[in-house]
């Protein structure tokens, strides 16, 4: 079952809440999502380290590029059509958190947060082939993206739109 929290002031409730009907209440923008059955679950752990196997240069190469703004670059299998999404630590502030906090005038110190990607999407094939300087190019957009995918604002538009424009007009 799925509780739509929409409200600013749900993440509050939610964290004091915890429990309902003895059901824990998990935030899907938080690391660590557990949803499936023991069974899925080992399936689902093969393929993550097969995956890790195969883009491990990769992997490496998409931390360096972002390691100012993310603590931790990871494979992930929630994800299906999208090829990254930013969550936040297991006991971290919400990006939706912080921008409230933010906006009522509080100080709240920025978490770094977790990048997953989506190994079966098709940028990653992709980005396998390219150099390193362009792995870190496309690395900085995909982060982008995945700040714009969950409303929070980017640190450069301008670069990022530049970023845009030079894919676009590239020959690969």
């Amino acid at each position: 079952e799925v509780l739509y929290c929409v409200d600013p002031v749900d993440e509050w409730v939610m964290q004091s809440i915890g429990k309902v009907n003895d059901k824990m209440l998990r935030s899907v923008t938080k690391e660590g999502l557990d949803l499936d059955s023991e069974e899925e679950k080992k399936q689902i752990e093969q393929v993550l380290k097969d995956k890790e196997g195969e883009f491990k240069d990769l992997l490496q190469t998409i931390q360096g590029a972002v390691s100012e703004n993310v603590k931790e670059v990871k494979i992930s299998h929630r994800l299906v059509d999208s090829p990254v999404c930013l969550v936040s630590g297991a006991y971290d502030a919400s990006a939706r958190m912080e921008r409230m906090m933010e906006a009522m005038g509080q100080s709240m110190p920025k978490s770094k947060r977790i990048l997953e990607i989506n190994p079966n999407h098709p940028v990653f094939n992709r980005m396998k082939g390219l150099s390193e300087e362009k792995q870190k190019e496309w690395a900085e957009i995909l982060y982008s993206q995945a700040l714009l995918s969950e409303g929070s604002p980017l640190e450069d538009p301008l670069k990022f739109s530049r970023q845009i424009a030079n894919l676009m007009t590239q020959n690969l």
